[in-house]
């Protein structure tokens, strides 16, 4: 036998090291199985947790258009189904906004009136009340809202101080958000 290479004995007969490559394979699948084992039970628990849920990567958001920001929060209380809706005028110029319009559902559809004056850089804050029996709402639950949005532009030079009865444009956009309870 040469200088530095490891032996190992059976009933007396000598093995060398190169001989041994399955008894590493072996070792190397066990390794990486208990590792690979052990990712797996993480994942489970964590899908398990509902942290790895779809619902739980949903961004809310409140989208109109770029000209009428807004935000928006669901809430129940008391086992009602409520909206609070900001809406921000971002058009260079004053408008009247006449009513937000929504469909919670395909049977259940929500308009609230305004007539509100907004200048620009203005914000209006609208509480809606959606409760419907055709509906089952409970906290954490996500929802999207098609919403459309009515007004009436009174820029100086199409309609100063919102004096003539023109009409009124609208922009649909849609709310996704989680529903949280209020007590």
């Amino acid at each position: 036998m040469k200088k530095g290479q490891a032996t190992v004995g059976l009933n007396g007969i000598p093995f060398k090291a190169r001989h041994l490559r399955g008894q590493a394979a072996v070792e190397y699948l066990i390794t990486y199985s208990w590792a690979i084992l052990g990712l797996i039970i993480v994942i489970a628990a964590l899908i398990g947790g509902g942290l790895l849920s779809s619902s739980y990567f949903i961004s809310e958001q409140c989208d109109l258009s770029f000209n009428l920001p807004c935000s928006a929060q669901l809430y129940t209380e008391d086992g009602n189904f409520n909206m609070v809706m900001k809406i921000t005028n971002g058009f260079g110029y004053e408008i009247e906004l006449k009513n937000i319009e929504m469909n919670v559902s395909e049977s259940i559809g929500k308009t609230e009136d305004i007539s509100k004056k907004l200048k620009s850089g203005e914000f209006v804050e609208v509480t809606m009340d959606i409760t419907s029996n055709q509906i089952e709402v409970e906290p954490n639950m996500m929802m999207a809202i098609p919403i459309s949005v009515k007004y009436v532009n009174c820029a100086h030079e199409i309609n100063p101080g919102c004096t003539k009865p023109l009409e009124a444009h609208t922009i649909s956009g849609r709310i996704i958000g989680r529903v949280t309870a209020q007590n």
